[in-house]
């Protein structure tokens, strides 16, 4: 056999090895193409991490996501660094959304409370809760409106027997005013003196007759109607 022949052979063999090798090339090409459009991924593309920042152009924080006595905590700042809004646990292992006024102070907080229900608390500029919104004990309804030094001034709440009640503090934290329900299921109206003594007492008897009774400071009833 010549050179020329000899080398014709080599040169098909070769032609042959490189068409087999395109083939298998497009081959597993088209597989990977095909598998592409296929695959469903159980998650998606997900960010881990212990901390997370967002910032803005001047490389302020303005939201933060972190951890807290184990649990998950959001909060936000404005441009200055203070807070917005937190998001964070409470004591109990629930849940709390604090409100702030961009300069520090605390404006309204919703929580989670250890006996159960939930609690709303509004405060004023000097960081005194002035109204609370929850329940008591009892599992009834509980309305606190607070002065300025976030004393008690008025409390609208329910008593044991679930029946309603109101009670008015003067500005020394004494009560004046107690309006309930009494054990007959009518209404009374006690009021007090300035030392907590009761000194008249309005209601109904147990036929439903109108009553009224009064005592002066050293607890001496004076006063009785009907007689």
């Amino acid at each position: 056999m010549s050179t020329i022949e000899t080398r014709l052979l080599a040169l098909e063999k070769s032609n042959r090895l490189y068409k087999h090798s395109l083939i298998v090339v497009i081959a597993a090409a088209a597989i990977l193409f095909i598998m592409s459009f296929t695959r469903k991924d159980p998650v998606e593309d997900t960010l881990r991490a212990k901390n997370f920042e967002v910032v803005n152009d001047q490389n302020k924080v303005l939201v933060k996501l972190t951890t807290l006595d184990g649990s998950g905590r959001i909060t936000t700042y404005n441009p200055s660094g203070e807070k917005q809004i937190d998001v964070l646990p409470n004591n109990v292992g629930g849940g709390s959304f604090i409100v702030y006024d961009g300069k520090g102070s605390m404006n309204a907080r919703i929580t989670y409370t250890e006996g159960g229900g939930g609690s709303l608390g509004v405060y004023n500029g000097s960081g005194k809760q002035v109204i609370r919104l929850g329940n008591n004990s009892s599992g009834g309804g509980d309305f606190y409106v607070r002065g300025s030094s976030g004393e008690d001034r008025v409390r609208i709440t329910t008593t044991d027997s679930d029946a309603g009640s109101i009670v008015v503090n003067n500005n020394k934290n004494a009560r004046v005013m107690h309006l309930s329900v009494a054990s007959n299921q009518s209404g009374v109206a006690n009021i007090y003196n300035v030392g907590a003594t009761r000194i008249c007492s309005l209601g109904t008897d147990d036929d439903g007759n109108g009553g009224l009774d009064c005592w002066n400071s050293s607890s001496t009833k004076t006063v009785k109607l009907p007689n």
